[in-house]
């Protein structure tokens, strides 16, 4: 449609992150400003793996995440996918006093508390719109 080109409050570039999968990654969360406006990616994480572990369906587990944004009266469209890197649901780990599923977020600042270099966001933000979870023993 030539070069047309608007202004406004809509970002029409795409954030994305490249990360090679590894064994550790169970899923993946991929979704719109209405989800990421009422849940930080840690709690999405938390979220998302619940219910993947309790029904192993990764289209009931966005459908719930879409209800939950919504019961949280987000503001934006929402729309997320859940895209399952295993057959088999996440696995249930015993209780540790230390062990805990990050998001990229969240593994981000452990890696600057202990020192380390942080994997880079691609807007520079740190908000990232896919998530695996991946379990650190901390």
């Amino acid at each position: 449609c030539g070069n047309l080109v608007t202004e406004g409050p809509l970002i029409s570039a795409p954030e994305v992150w490249v990360h090679k999968v590894t064994p550790d990654d169970e899923f993946m969360v991929l979704a719109t400003d209405g989800l990421w406006d009422v849940f930080t990616s840690q709690r999405c994480v938390e979220e998302a793996r619940s219910k993947l572990q309790e029904t192993n369906d990764p289209q009931l587990c966005a459908e719930y995440l879409v209800a939950s944004a919504l019961q949280k009266n987000t503001a934006d469209n929402v729309s997320v996918q859940v895209v399952c890197f295993g057959e088999s649901a996440p696995p249930k780990r015993a209780p540790s006093l230390f062990g805990r599923n990050l998001s990229i977020d969240g593994l981000n600042k452990l890696r600057e508390a202990l020192g380390e270099t942080p994997t880079p966001s691609p807007s520079g933000n740190g908000s990232f719109s896919n998530l695996s979870a991946r379990s650190v023993e901390t």
